[in-house]
């Protein structure tokens, strides 16, 4: 079964998306790292701010697809 990170991205009255992504068996800092840097930038795109107003939820690892019919595959 295949594992994955997952964070949610919120800005201001903006509604918060779930993130994801496919991690590999032991995911590094770099990975993750970008993880969080990309799916900020998805977000940032998505609602029209700039990234740095955007707050990143918690971040988890060797997670299932998220549940929520809105998370996006990044």
């Amino acid at each position: 079964m295949a594992k994955y990170m997952v964070q949610t991205m919120r800005a201001g009255t903006h509604q918060a998306v779930t993130y994801y992504r496919k991690q590999s068996h032991h995911p590094s800092h770099g990975e993750s790292t970008q993880f969080t840097k990309d799916a900020k930038n998805a977000y940032a795109a998505r609602v029209n701010v700039n990234a740095d107003t955007v707050e990143a939820g918690k971040y988890q690892s060797d997670q299932g697809v998220p549940s929520d019919p809105g998370a996006v595959k990044i």
